[in-house]
């Protein structure tokens, strides 16, 4: 085929991933008509942006998983990234949740289309790339992930797009390309602190490519300097301003079956929402790192000349390293994340483009073109499995929300109750993140009988109880108690309240709890 004609194929292969990268942001407009999906996190970015914008810096409400922080620290415990572009919003719309809203649009159908483009390059058909993208549609725990006002989308965003950096730079190593490259990955970096994972993929995709060994070393240098040197400058305003450079303190707590079990349970679901067999997840993981590690085994003799194997080699590393951060974070580190589609969300998206740049259309052999429609055809079988339950949450989604803003929610007989309060009235609430969306009053959080970030009892959590009690008779504050906030384990239960401390109940709601003076 002649130059113009690659061309002109390319052009066309790029439109339709285009249109369906459009087709993505309608999928998550319809999903988000009833607003943006709010989770606690949600709040620590939402008011770090709205007090930015205010004047007060990066300074959201108290961490709800750090219940002896003071509310108005400085933000340390996220990077600053996302609650940027957050408070960017306010140059367009005063809607604290419609500039949001509009952001996770973009972020959807970029994501999709830089996922569909990569795959392409890597496989040199569009086949792959489209049956990618409809996977990467039609599973809904990333749905939901990517219509919440959460970081994971920015952070996928910059993820991938230093992969395609990276692929252009193996096509063509010109030096200007590892700035660019070290500037994606330093603002992934910026979004999550996860983003460290990006390091190695990135440093060993340059040091493995032809040349002379000092040049390439110093071209790895280069790229992971550019990439790390606004963390470490982040990490040294956060020493100065807070005392410590991410939030978190060191642990023991090696990670067990039953965090394995939940990693591998929430890649799964992002795969497909049926329930498997234990003994074909045991085979499909069992697939997964094999391949995983015959990827690195062909990176580690040198072949990323091409863009198929760049790709294959950065994912497969990116997998690789990702996996054991994970690990180690959670064996060390307080307080552990939770293992759930959210956090397995990078190995699922790198873990789709490690599968589909194994298949490549040009391939000249018969095994060649029998992987590659045997990847299409399993990919649309798949496809099709999780049209309907993928279907079925978007229409759940569009009716009834998500978190915070979901139908529930604005519903709530407790929320109206905590509306209607005089603003001075002194409010503490085991959903004090919710009082502050619904109401921008910022309740105290519940006395903790347990501190989650430092692995902590809280030998103050008595004195605090019996002072809370005290202000509820003689200081006529409240108590604003919510059934359907259940997931705070080191906050009292609502019969402790009741039955241990005898808060007075001042009124019982639908789906709640007011205790305080009559």
């Amino acid at each position: 085929m002649s130059f113009a004609g690659k061309r002109r194929n390319n052009l066309l292969a790029i439109g339709v991933l285009a249109c369906v990268g459009m087709l993505a942001a309608g999928i998550a407009h319809w999903c988000m008509s009833s607003d943006i999906g709010v989770t606690p996190d949600s709040l620590i970015y939402l008011s770090a942006a709205e007090r930015l914008n205010g004047g007060e810096g990066l300074t959201p409400i108290g961490y709800h998983y750090a219940p002896t922080m003071p509310s108005g620290q400085r933000l340390v415990s996220f990077p600053p990234a996302y609650p940027l572009l957050l408070a960017s919003t306010s140059l367009f719309t005063s809607d604290r949740l419609a500039g949001p809203k509009y952001v996770h649009l973009f972020l959807f159908a970029a994501n999709v289309f830089l996922l569909g483009l990569i795959i392409y390059i890597s496989t040199r058909s569009v086949w792959p790339a489209l049956c990618s993208m409809g996977l990467f549609q039609t599973s809904y725990p990333l749905l939901s992930i990517y219509t919440m006002a959460l970081a994971e989308p920015l952070f996928m965003l910059f993820l991938l797009s230093t992969l395609l950096g990276m692929v252009f730079y193996t096509q063509k190593p010109q030096l200007w390309l590892l700035p660019v490259c070290g500037g994606t990955a330093a603002a992934a970096l910026m979004t999550r602190y996860a983003a460290l994972t990006i390091l190695l993929p990135l440093v060993l995709t340059v040091l493995i490519q032809k040349g002379p060994s000092r040049g390439r070393l110093k071209r790895a240098v280069l790229v992971g300097s550019v990439a790390l040197l606004p963390l470490l400058l982040w990490m040294i305003r956060n020493r100065l301003v807070a005392g410590s450079s991410t939030g978190r303190s060191l642990a023991f707590h090696f990670i067990g079956t039953v965090e394995l079990k939940t990693f591998v349970e929430s890649l799964i679901l992002l795969f497909t929402p049926y329930w498997l067999p234990a003994v074909l997840k045991l085979l499909l993981v069992t697939t997964a790192v094999v391949v995983v590690v015959c990827v690195l085994w062909m990176g580690r003799r040198g072949q990323t000349s091409t863009a198929n194997h760049c790709v294959r080699f950065f994912s497969a590393v990116m997998v690789t390293s990702y996996v054991i951060f994970l690990a180690a974070y959670n064996s060390f580190a307080n307080p552990a994340v939770d293992l759930g589609p959210r956090v397995a969300l990078p190995v699922y998206v790198f873990g789709i483009i490690v599968v589909f740049s194994l298949v490549e259309s040009k391939s000249a052999t018969d095994k060649g073109r029998t992987l590659f429609w045997s990847v299409i055809l399993s990919s649309v079988v798949l496809f099709g499995a999780n049209v309907r339950p993928a279907a079925y949450w978007v229409s759940y989604r569009h009716r009834e929300g998500e978190g915070f803003t979901s139908r529930a929610w604005k519903d709530s007989e407790t929320v109206k109750f905590v509306k209607g309060l005089p603003s001075q009235m002194a409010v503490s609430s085991n959903a004090a993140d919710a009082c502050y969306l619904f109401t921008k009053r910022e309740a105290l959080r519940l006395p903790a009988k347990y501190d989650p970030t430092n692995a902590r009892v809280n030998a103050d959590f008595e004195t605090q109880m019996a002072r809370l009690r005290d202000d509820l008779i003689n200081n006529r504050a409240l108590v604003v108690y919510f059934d359907r906030v259940d997931w705070r384990w080191y906050l009292p239960a609502r019969h402790e309240l009741e039955e241990t401390y005898k808060l007075p109940v001042l009124t019982r709601l639908a789906d709640g709890v007011v205790y305080g003076a009559q």
